[in-house]
């Protein structure tokens, strides 16, 4: 059985930008709230709707934050896989350039350059570097 690590930078980078929009929304609750105060047309409701806002900003400034952190970890993943991802398809264009398939060696890198350790035994499937989804 073959072990496969999917990932779809699209859904990252789409609940990344989900959450960044909601933390936007929820930074403007003081417009609405000052908005649907005005609109009820009724003092004592709209006083009750000012209370409960208020009561809610304690509340929503942990929510905001939380928003924030998680936002920014799937920014911080999403980088972390494509970073994996570049270094690997990299790694294995090194491997194919310096190795023959009869193992012999051929000419590697450029002179000036450090040639990157040779990675353990070639998977079992073949794996090639793609702009989309990280296969492991």
């Amino acid at each position: 059985m073959t072990d496969v690590l999917h990932v779809d930078y699209a859904v990252l980078d789409g609940s990344r930008r989900a959450l960044d929009g909601i933390a936007a929304e929820l930074g403007r609750t003081d417009q609405h709230r000052d908005e649907l105060a005005t609109a009820v047309g009724n003092r004592r409701l709209a006083d009750a709707v000012r209370e409960f806002a208020d009561n809610w900003d304690r509340h929503r400034g942990e929510l905001l934050e939380n928003l924030r952190t998680m936002s920014s970890t799937l920014a911080q993943a999403a980088d972390a896989f494509r970073s994996t991802d570049q270094h690997a398809g990299q790694a294995l264009g090194t491997q194919a350039a310096t190795t023959t398939s009869a193992g012999t060696a051929t000419p590697g890198p450029a002179s000036g350059t450090t040639p990157s350790p040779a990675p353990g035994p070639a998977p079992a499937t073949p794996v090639r570097p793609t702009s989309g989804p990280v296969r492991l």
